[in-house]
Order: C-alpha cells, then sequence, then structure tokens
C-alpha cells in the first residue's frame, strides 16, 4: 500500500519557513494551530493551491481519521488485511468509543 506523504500540524509557535519548505498537504489539528496559522494557510492556499484540512477541537477522532485518509490518499479497503476485524467493526467500535469518551492518542 502507498501512503502519500503530508505533515499534521498542532499547537503554538510554528517556524513558518519549516512550513513553506514542506509542500503539504497539511492537517492543522487544535484550536490553538488553526487560530495561529489560519490566516498563513489562507494566503497559501491561494499562491499554490495546497490542500489544507482543519480540526478545529482537540482529540476529534472522526475528522482526524477522516483528513488522515484524504491527505494519504488512503482507501479504507487497503486495510482490510491488516486488521484482525473486519474494516467495519473496527469503525463501529472507534465510533462507539468515542461517542463515550475515550481518548485515543496516537501519533502515525
Amino acid at each position: 500500500m502507498k501512503i502519500n506523504p503530508y505533515a499534521i500540524v498542532y499547537g503554538k509557535g510554528h517556524n513558518l519557513k519549516e512550513l513553506d519548505a514542506n509542500p503539504g498537504p497539511f492537517i492543522v489539528n487544535g484550536p490553538c494551530a488553526v487560530a495561529e496559522l489560519k490566516d498563513y494557510f489562507t494566503n497559501r492556499k491561494k499562491r499554490e493551491k495546497v490542500r489544507i484540512f482543519y480540526i478545529n477541537e482537540h482529540e476529534d477522532l472522526a475528522q482526524y481519521l477522516k483528513y488522515i485518509l484524504k491527505a494519504g490518499k488512503i482507501k479504507l479497503g487497503d486495510f482490510s488485511d491488516e486488521l484482525p476485524i473486519p474494516m467495519e467493526r473496527w469503525m463501529e467500535i472507534l465510533k462507539l468509543a468515542h461517542q463515550n469518551g475515550v481518548n485515543f492518542h496516537s501519533a502515525i
């Protein structure tokens, strides 16, 4: 399976030169990063047509997964051989856990 490169940006205090050097797409995760970088990425998108995905809430697992799949151009079916349970069941479990207040912390 091929995953296209992408960058996840979160927190505050970003070096814009480092962001300029990255071609994207970008997932801007969390209210601090969105507030700090919204204008930067709006201007950059106009200049370069770079893809930007914003997640305004902390730990929004559904949006995070959705944008990782889009940014990396990953199809859920690509993982079917990797999981010990069907992908549909895995997504149901994640959704149910998230609805019941479970927080997942992961680095991809």
